[in-house]
């Protein structure tokens, strides 16, 4: 049977080698293709890590551009902090300047009203009273003729009605402070020589209790008169008096004074 279809055979031989895949029949590759292949990687190889460096570096780029305008944000942001804060500090003292000033001109307000005020207690209240009429005899009983002018005088009345034995007391307003220090002058006089106090008798009373004639301060200027009273009696201050609504000290020979809750207010001589 082998005779008869030799060319058959031989074709069927040959597609069972090439399904057996030997080397043998195939072709192998040249020594020149495999270099180009190489040089073709190695070039693409070397594409590939040349745009990788220049990706890179355009990156560094951006990134240092992004970071130096971060850094001059930040520092001015940095600047425009610490302008504020400067302000905040500006702002803070100008405030604790106009407190002060704020402080100093409600003094000065007070003292202003109080500058022409006299304050007068000890005088029994009874219905019907004449104010005027009580001041002008005490001006007469302490020689001060005619009268000063004044522009009203009233009695204090408390806020909330209370049962106080002590009767209101009684506020006098003058034209100007002139008047008010002669009167103060005449009051002392007569306390200096007679070596009594003013009583009620030279109202018209029939009474000697005493009754008392005092300037009007404000609550700093009558803390120290207080606390100036206080050291008059623990023999520290040889005198203790107020003139237009501020008090005023004398100090005795070699004596020395602590420093009172408002000293700027005290005057010294």
């Amino acid at each position: 049977m082998a005779s008869k279809n030799p060319k058959r055979l031989r074709s069927e031989t040959s597609s069972t080698d090439m399904r057996t895949g030997r080397v043998s029949d195939i072709a192998a590759p040249s020594p020149q293709l495999i270099q180009l292949i190489n040089q073709r990687f190695d070039e693409q190889a070397e594409h590939i890590s040349t745009s990788m460096r220049d990706a890179e570096a355009r990156i560094l780029v951006v990134l240092n551009d992004k970071l130096s305008g971060m850094a001059t944000e930040l520092a001015q942001i940095a600047q425009r902090v610490q302008q504020l804060e400067s302000d905040v500090s500006d702002v803070r003292a100008l405030k604790e300047h106009v407190a002060i000033l704020e402080a100093k001109l409600a003094a000065k307000i007070e003292h202003d009203a109080n500058a022409n005020v006299l304050r007068i207690h000890g005088i029994p209240q009874h219905e019907g009273e004449n104010l005027k009429t009580l001041f002008n005899s005490m001006c007469f009983s302490l020689n001060i003729t005619p009268p000063p002018k004044i522009k009203e005088i009233y009695r204090l009345r408390p806020r909330i009605q209370t049962r106080s034995v002590l009767d209101p007391i009684i506020f006098v307003k003058f034209d100007s402070p002139r008047d008010k220090r002669e009167l103060l002058s005449a009051a002392g006089a007569h306390r200096r020589n007679s070596k009594q106090p003013l009583r009620l008798d030279l109202l018209g009373f029939n009474s000697q209790a005493p009754f008392y004639v005092n300037e009007q301060l404000s609550k700093a200027n009558y803390e120290i008169f207080k606390n100036a009273l206080k050291l008059k009696k623990m023999k520290t201050l040889s005198a203790v008096f107020t003139r237009t609504a501020l008090v005023y000290v004398k100090l005795k020979a070699g004596g020395s004074i602590p420093a009172l809750r408002v000293w700027m207010s005290l005057m010294l001589l």
